[in-house]
């Protein structure tokens, strides 16, 4: 797959509205929260009809005639870990990639389960641990420093779902290979996707050097030319745990999720 503008997140942003599709439910009011918020929220409304809609973060930097933005509201502040919502005043929450961006998920999923009213439901994509073991792999090359962030695996992370309520998870994995031209459009994807995970070396008394990002692009260029990437994208869908007599009813058709390598 090669690179344009924002691949990874133009990506997963379609996965996610497929699988909005799967849900056995019509929420009333819907939730996105992310860089680009606004992308996810819209497709939901067009599929469960006229809800109301919230969306907290950064506003969508794409042309205005990409999103019908007159028909949503302006992003509000806010981030997963911190909510600015009250409880349980959400039925659907969505995120494209921002749950990455935490070493540990515990403080933005127990926000998104004090959020979501009992039998609600959260639909997120996140990256898995194989992802951008390349660029971590060059870094090694440079020093021993924490250039990039280790993301949680699937299983630890359904187990974390179920520790803040967040019931019958379905997870599912895909991974990709993404090519691009050079380092620097590698960086510029991963930060328009809000996923950059790229870390400066908090172990050592400074930032990252000029020099230290030559070595590393140096041993990355050195892989392949043009640079190749692997993304581990983990999928996920939860429910807001409900007394005990309804937890049984199925909501999402589990058979039309797979892995895919």
């Amino acid at each position: 797959m090669r690179h344009h503008s924002a691949v990874l997140h133009a990506h997963t942003c379609a996965e996610l509205a497929q699988r909005l599709t799967w849900l056995k439910f019509s929420p009333s009011t819907i939730v996105e929260v992310g860089t680009h918020a606004g992308s996810l929220a819209n497709v939901a409304r067009k599929t469960f009809g006229d809800a109301k809609v919230e969306l907290i973060g950064d506003a969508l930097t794409r042309p205005r005639t990409l999103l019908p933005w007159r028909r949503l509201p302006a992003p509000r502040d806010g981030e997963l870990s911190s909510l600015p919502l009250a409880d349980g005043s959400a039925e659907l929450l969505l995120s494209n990639l921002d749950l990455a961006r935490y070493t540990t998920p515990d403080t933005a999923l127990a926000e998104i389960a004090r959020v979501l009213r009992p039998g609600g439901a959260c639909v997120m994509a996140t990256l898995g641990p194989d992802s951008l073991r390349e660029l971590r792999e060059a870094w090694a090359t440079v020093d021993a420093g924490a250039h990039v962030m280790e993301f949680i695996d699937m299983h630890d992370l359904g187990e974390a779902l179920m520790r803040h309520g967040l019931g019958e998870p379905v997870l599912d994995v895909e991974r990709l290979s993404l090519t691009y031209a050079d380092v620097g459009r590698l960086w510029q994807d991963l930060q328009l996707a809000r996923a950059r995970g790229v870390l400066p070396a908090r172990q050592s008394r400074g930032l990252t050097t000029p020099a230290q990002w030559a070595r590393m692009t140096d041993a990355l260029a050195a892989r392949s030319r043009p640079v190749q990437i692997t993304i581990e994208i983990v999928y996920l869908q939860a429910w807001r745990q409900l007394p005990r007599d309804r937890t049984s009813e199925t909501r999402i058709s589990p058979s039309q999720i797979s892995k895919r390598v």
